[in-house]
């Protein structure tokens, strides 16, 4: 008896009733079964109309000057800044790292020839007093 307004445009979708008989306002178009219009009509244009219509949204789309190319020459560039930057700090870090191998290695030799320097006077004053121990010794036993 009373339909809702979802079973009358089901119903015009399908064919069953037809829209002028109907008196609804959304004029639904019968185009055909597989089309769904959302129950409004499509706009008709003629081609005059179309090709001004094209011809306006062209006219906003704004020119780009220059080529059309990706980034990549760009990130290379960068890319390979950075590897060498890299490549630069690596190369600072060997050098820093050999200057301080060579200054331990100085100064392992410096101390070796001052312990060569003093190597007499040292074995001299140990034979001294390797004496003097063995004559306290001889006298005490005596």
């Amino acid at each position: 008896m009373f339909e809702t307004m979802v079973e009358k445009v089901e119903k015009r979708r399908a064919g069953v009733v037809d829209v002028e008989e109907d008196g609804d306002w959304t004029k639904v178009h019968m185009g055909g079964a597989s089309e769904d219009s959302g129950g409004f009509r499509s706009q008709r244009l003629s081609d005059e109309e179309t090709l001004a219509m094209l011809e306006e949204a062209g006219s906003t789309i704004s020119l780009k000057d220059g080529p059309r190319r990706s980034r990549y020459l760009k990130r290379e560039k960068n890319r390979w800044r950075a590897v060498r930057k890299l490549d630069k700090h690596k190369k600072i870090e060997r050098m820093h790292a050999n200057i301080r191998k060579d200054m331990k290695r100085k100064r392992k030799v410096k101390e070796v020839k001052q312990v060569l320097a003093t190597a007499e006077e040292v074995r001299q004053r140990d034979a001294e007093y390797r004496e003097m121990v063995m004559a306290a010794t001889i006298g005490a036993n005596s």
